[in-house]
């Protein structure tokens, strides 16, 4: 580059000297936003005001360059000229300089395409997200203001610096420039240490960089993102706060929301921390010495590969994500050393966590055998519930994941639904009386047929004397008072549904609700807008169910009840 240390415009960077600025495999993407642009196109319009006449100018920050023999890699400064190509791209000025991306093929060709053709192909990634913005944001500005083409080249410059070409003084002139800014996450330095200390002839910057990027495209799809989340709150993180942190490290944060890698740093930092150590990146640093990185990469590595067995194995997918959003006690080092012993012992440590877990939850007052009783009431009501729904809950849950897991057919359960966070709990067979069930006297008289088969095997008064008071009710509500101790609260009558459907019909009677929910499961789609749980569905579409299509009887949720109870029974009692 000519006069490499002076300060050079616009015109000379972009227009007279064909360079090559290489955005290098250890920088963050292109991060800035409307505001960022927004602020940069005002403060040049305002000053450009001033430098109309006479040898002023406007000079923007620094860019640092290192010179090497494919271009100049830019240490820092990456936003301010990727805007100013934007903004020269939307004012189709022929440029002569050009960006690189050695690592970011796509992205390169993005705003190629948009310097030679001025067409903004469709975003494929984050940093191709925020260029969209900020060409949005400009082509908005330039609606309403003007900036005069010649004044704007030759007025606005930039100071460059060049640094030596070695990577150990590139790495820290980067980390020393980016350090104390505040849109500077840890994974971009961490990123940055990991290329240039474990860059070899075959693991290239460009292969590595791609590495980092495909680890954090993963991180950021919407399901794997929420079950690693959780991977992450099932253990005691303590972040360093900002303000006990040296200047050095002041502004050097984990956001994984912005930076969805961050979630596996925060796992590698669960695995390799110190009793009562906190969570920080002077942690990393330690870590990462020029001796140990290439050790660090192949243990972050193996722990990435995990998580995407852990995702894509339908029965491991299923059974840990139970465990974690329903189970406590489990950190994920001791799920990670679980892993280390194989796939099959794997999968037998977690299902061993899961039965202990649950075999304990059970109380005396509602007890696993309990669960087979049509007559033990498991539904008390949201304020007179001793614990026992919460049990029922993980039972139920618990039959989602079995289904799940058993049969490929029914799909993967969403990580949202491992809990019943977008559920209530549901009776099937009502448990308040509606205008219909109280002018169906055939269903009393089912009711009353059953109570009677039951009448038979036992000697219990109370039974006989609710019987009759039941042939003599006279409506709904003095009936279904009757009905009520007899099954409407057992766990078969009970399931979990999707709030929205289930608050919206109100007290239907069982074959308007079957079908809204047959209508629901159907209309479900990828955006899962009211998700039908398996169970749910199962019951609903019962073939063995002894009232047909219309009625869900006494009979038929006395038999889900025993049902319900012996794959309970028999999967905890499996060995």
């Amino acid at each position: 580059m000519k006069n490499p240390d002076l300060v050079q415009s616009l015109r000379q960077i972009f227009l007279q000297d064909e360079l090559t600025f290489i955005i290098p495999a250890y920088q963050r993407g292109y991060k800035w936003t409307k505001e960022h642009v927004r602020h940069l196109l005002n403060s040049i319009e305002s000053k450009l005001m001033i430098c109309q006449n006479g040898d002023q100018y406007f000079c923007l920050q620094n860019i640092t360059l290192c010179d090497s023999e494919e271009g100049l890699r830019v240490v820092d400064g990456q936003q301010r000229l990727i805007t100013l190509t934007l903004i020269l791209s939307q004012l189709k000025v022929k440029m002569k300089s050009r960006i690189k991306f050695p690592t970011r093929e796509k992205t390169e060709a993005f705003i190629n395409n948009l310097v030679s053709n001025h067409e903004l192909s469709e975003a494929d990634s984050l940093d191709e997200e925020y260029i969209s913005e900020a060409v949005q944001t400009i082509h908005e500005w330039f609606e309403t203001n003007q900036l005069s083409l010649d004044l704007f080249l030759d007025k606005v410059k930039l100071i460059v610096n060049i640094v030596e070409n070695e990577a150990t003084t590139e790495e820290q002139t980067f980390a020393n420039l980016n350090g104390v800014k505040s849109e500077l996450d840890g994974s971009d330095l961490l990123r940055a240490i990991f290329i240039t200390r474990c860059e070899t002839e075959t693991e290239t910057e460009r292969l590595l960089g791609a590495e980092f990027d495909e680890m954090n495209k993963w991180c950021k799809e919407e399901e794997n993102r929420k079950f690693i989340t959780k991977l992450v709150e099932i253990n005691k993180i303590v972040e360093t706060p900002v303000d006990k942190l040296g200047s050095y490290h002041a502004r050097i944060t984990f956001d994984e929301k912005r930076y969805p890698i961050d979630l596996i740093y925060k796992l590698f930092f669960v695995l390799n921390r110190n009793e009562n150590e906190e969570y920080n990146y002077i942690f990393f640093e330690k870590l990462l010495s020029e001796a140990n990185c290439r050790k660090v990469l192949e243990e972050l590595r193996l722990l990435f590969s995990a998580l995407k067995v852990w995702m894509k194995d339908r029965t491991i997918y299923h059974f840990l994500g139970f465990l974690i959003f329903n189970t406590k006690g489990n950190s994920f080092s001791q799920i990670y050393e679980w892993w280390k012993a194989g796939r099959d012992k794997f999968l037998l440590q977690i299902k061993s966590a899961i039965r202990k877990s649950l075999t304990t939850e059970f109380r005396e007052d509602y007890s696993l055998t309990d669960l087979g009783n049509e007559r033990h009431p498991w539904y008390l009501g949201h304020f007179d519930d001793d614990g026992r729904m919460g049990v029922l809950i993980h039972i139920l849950i618990l039959q989602d994941v079995l289904l799940c897991a058993r049969h490929p057919e029914v799909g993967y359960l969403p990580v949202d639904y491992f809990t019943r966070m977008n559920d209530d709990v549901e009776h099937i067979a009502c448990q308040t009386p509606n205008e219909k069930d109280s002018n169906d006297r055939e269903r009393w008289q089912l009711y009353i047929d059953a109570m009677k088969d039951l009448a038979v095997s036992m000697d219990d008064n109370q039974l006989r004397e609710d019987i009759r008071a039941l042939e003599t009710a006279t409506n709904a509500e003095d009936a279904m008072s009757v009905i009520n101790k007899y099954g409407l609260n057992s766990a078969g009558n009970l399931v979990l549904l999707e709030k929205g459907l289930n608050r919206g019909y109100g007290n239907s009677v069982f074959e308007s609700k079957r079908e809204q929910v047959i209508e629901a499961y159907f209309q479900n789609g990828k955006h899962r807008r009211r998700y039908i749980r398996p169970y749910t569905l199962k019951v609903f579409l019962s073939s063995t169910n002894k009232g047909g299509l219309s009625r869900w009887t006494f009979e038929d949720f006395r038999n889900n009840t025993h049902r319900l109870f012996e794959e309970t029974r028999k999967w905890i009692e499996e060995q």
